[in-house]
Formats: structure tokens, sequence, C-alpha cells
């Protein structure tokens, strides 16, 4: 069993790290129990010590796969997917609770997206996420995210903590009540979506 930590890097500085050691922590005591959590600090810092050149400009995305330790990484520059449509899927048995490295049933409904760029995932008829993103819904300036996430990502748990959005229960049926549409993620903060299709 393996997962993925994806971090963002930013002129050579390792963004919302605390976020992910929670998450990582988290995973591994669900899993491995009493099996100590690998020290994200140290491996980041080593990890971008031997690329300071190549990671000091720009933004680039740091990957980390681990089981109850850490396997491998790869850092690469990060270039924003460019995501104007979302095509509404549903599937009511599709758990994805921790950030497997394996994603084969959030594949195949990415495969359903027709003409749109994404998906948009409703389980048990509530709004959740995308294929790769949380959701981020907007009414009169106050900015909202369905409380039922596949994954409750680092960028969402950051936001909630902030008090920059706040959970409340999205139907499908909610989405043309809501002014703008936002995607977030580890690498991405406030994009918007042009469309959702149903």
């Amino acid at each position: 069993m393996k997962f993925i930590e994806s971090i963002r890097i930013e002129k050579g500085s390792v963004q919302d790290l605390v976020y992910h050691n929670r998450r990582v922590a988290r995973t591994i005591s669900f899993h491995w129990g009493d099996v100590p959590a690998p020290d994200l600090d140290r491996y980041c810092n080593e990890a971008i010590k031997g690329a300071e050149r190549l990671v000091s400009k720009g933004v680039f995305k740091l990957r980390i796969i681990y089981s109850d330790i850490i396997i491998s990484h790869t850092i690469e520059p990060y270039y924003a997917r460019q995501v104007n449509s979302l095509k509404i899927v549903e599937d009511n048995n599709i758990d994805y609770s921790f950030k497997f490295e394996e994603r084969g049933s959030i594949e195949t409904l990415y495969k359903q997206r027709e003409q749109c760029d994404d998906v948009l995932i409703v389980k048990n008829g509530l709004i959740t996420d995308t294929s790769y993103c949380n959701v981020i819904f907007e009414k009169d300036g106050i900015l909202y995210t369905p409380d039922s996430p596949l994954l409750a990502g680092t960028k969402r748990e950051k936001f909630l903590e902030q008090g920059l959005i706040s959970e409340k229960k999205i139907r499908p049926c909610d989405i043309k009540r809501y002014d703008k549409v936002y995607l977030i993620n580890s690498m991405l903060n406030l994009t918007p979506v042009e469309k959702i299709i149903f």
C-alpha cells in the first residue's frame, strides 16, 4: 500500500508543510498504528538541497511516495493544468479517504468527462471533489466547500483553519445558486472554473 504527498516548492521554499506532516501522520497511524511518521521537514530540506539551483526560481512539485517509510521522491517544474469545465459524474462506492498512489477508481471516472476538462464527482447525492482538486463555491462573496470531500486536502484544511472557507452540504441541484466555482489543491490556490455540465 503506497501513498503520495504532492508538495509545492515556490522560489526554493517548501509550502504548507505543517498540513502535509499532519496528513502523513494520520495516514501512517491509521494503517500502521504506532509506527512513527517520517520527518518530512528534514526529508524535504534534504531533497531540495540537491536541487537548490533548480528550484530557486518558479514553482515546483515535490512528489513523495511512501508507505510506513518514504520510498522515493521526484521534483519537477509545475504547470497548472487548464480546467475550464467540469462534467458531473456519480459513484456511490468510491473511496479515496487517503491519498493513495493507486487511483484506478478515480481514473475510471475521469474517462467519463466527455468534452469537459475534468469531472465533478457526486457520491450519495452530494458533491465531493474533482479528480484531483477540492472544490470551493462562492455566494455573495462567501466561500463554501462541500462537507463530504473524497479527500480532505491540505489546502482545504489550511483554508478551513484560517476561516477563509466553511463547510456546507452541497448537492448538484444547489450548484445553480452559487456565483462562482473554484478548484484548490496543494499546488493550486483559488482557480476559477467556467462551467459545470450535468
